[in-house]
């Protein structure tokens, strides 16, 4: 589960959406849901949603419990992307559900002291592919699936519970084999369907 920023998680932006889901010019773009659900490539699309729940699940990464009138909630929402090999061509399309961290406030949600995000510098990067061409050395590239989904979460933080999100849980019912995880899924997928059920953190990076 990660956060995005304001101007990437806006739903209605037409210009960070794209309506063609198998086309490689707009492969780096993001996958209107709605256009992925109606396309010849739905089914991909479900196994791919159905992946990223199965990973949050997985990892307990949330709660679901009533909600109060108290309550600070941020929204959320699934992010559609084809990735593309070295080709070019697509190779496989991958869903990720996103908490929308871009609503809390500095210094009352958060301190600002205490926020990071684990990743390479440019320059880093820049410097090892010059030692690799220097020492004729081989590098390699691979892909870490949830890697932010392992950071404990301190603070409460609550989340609504995303569009579509039945979805994906009904298709990893009828596909998983993990009885345990078939079994929280249902418990799920039948309280969502309650009124005043959101989403409390436990690890995410926001």
């Amino acid at each position: 589960m990660y956060a995005t920023p304001k101007e990437e998680t806006n739903e209605n932006n037409s210009q960070n959406s794209v309506h063609s889901t198998d086309c490689p010019i707009f492969s780096m773009g993001e996958i209107a849901m709605e256009s992925a659900l109606k396309g010849e490539s739905s089914q991909d699309w479900l196994k791919a949603l159905a992946s990223e729940v199965k990973s949050i699940l997985k990892h307990d990464t949330f709660d679901l419990v009533k909600r109060t009138e108290n309550m600070d909630l941020i929204g959320s929402r699934f992010i559609l992307r084809n990735k593309c090999g070295s080709d070019g061509k697509i190779k496989l399309k991958k869903a990720r559900l996103i908490a929308q961290g871009f609503g809390q406030i500095p210094e009352v949600n958060y301190s600002q002291n205490q926020t990071f995000s684990p990743g390479a510098r440019l320059s880093s990067i820049r410097m090892l592919a010059s030692l690799a061409g220097k020492f004729k050395a081989k590098i390699y590239q691979f892909d870490i699936t949830t890697a932010y989904l392992n950071g404990i979460l301190e603070d409460e933080v609550y989340m609504n519970i995303p569009k579509y999100f039945d979805l994906p849980l009904e298709t990893l019912i009828e596909s998983e084999n993990d009885a345990d995880l078939c079994k929280r899924a249902k418990q799920i997928l039948v309280n969502i369907k309650k009124n005043n059920m959101v989403c409390k953190l436990k690890k995410i990076s926001l």
